[in-house]
């Protein structure tokens, strides 16, 4: 049994070398934060030098039901080269609790249609760029979980002090929807 590839699909260059290439589909309009790849997995392949890029693949649909009519557009981009924005931002953010990295599909979409196309980055980069992203994400994770434990904590303390005299609050109960 292999590990889950890194790719939904390969592409040879012409130097013989196989790029991994994410494919997403959607409905222009939907550009919330979908999951990419798991950084690590990125960072780890390029550290064993067997990639040197990552493609995303995405088709956007339009429908337009009074028309009864589909169309589309396809953007084809290294996700790598799009790290490195002019004005110090990113359209790729990363989450070191699930290890996902996420495209910023909204800036991502309103950089594309403004015709900008980001300058190709060298390895050196993509890995310094990749690393930054990585650690602000390892960061933001300890701080979250100091968080959570603290309010958690708080929480618990209070149920404890309540508990013998514990029972379910139906008026609450109506959030679950239940019918």
């Amino acid at each position: 049994m292999s590990a889950r590839s890194i790719g939904d699909i390969w592409l040879k260059n012409g130097r013989g070398e196989w790029n991994p290439i994410n494919v997403k589909t959607g409905l222009v309009g939907s550009e919330g934060q979908p999951n990419i790849v798991s950084l690590k997995r990125v960072m780890s392949a390029m550290f064993e030098r067997k990639i040197d890029s990552y493609y995303l693949l995405m088709v956007k649909f339009m429908v337009d039901m009074d028309e009864r009519k589909i169309s589309h557009r396809v953007h084809f981009v290294d996700m790598l080269d799009w790290m490195a924005l002019p004005d110090g931002e990113t359209v790729i953010t990363y989450n070191a609790g699930p290890g996902q990295s996420m495209l910023k599909a909204k800036r991502f979409f309103e950089l594309l249609s403004s015709g900008f196309a980001p300058e190709r980055v060298s390895i050196r980069r993509k890995m310094e760029l990749l690393m930054e992203l990585f650690l602000l994400g390892e960061r933001n994770l300890l701080r979250d979980r100091r968080r959570d434990r603290k309010v958690f904590k708080a929480q618990y303390d209070s149920f404890m002090d309540e508990v013998d005299s514990f029972s379910i609050d139906l008026e609450k109960q109506k959030e679950f929807l239940i019918r």
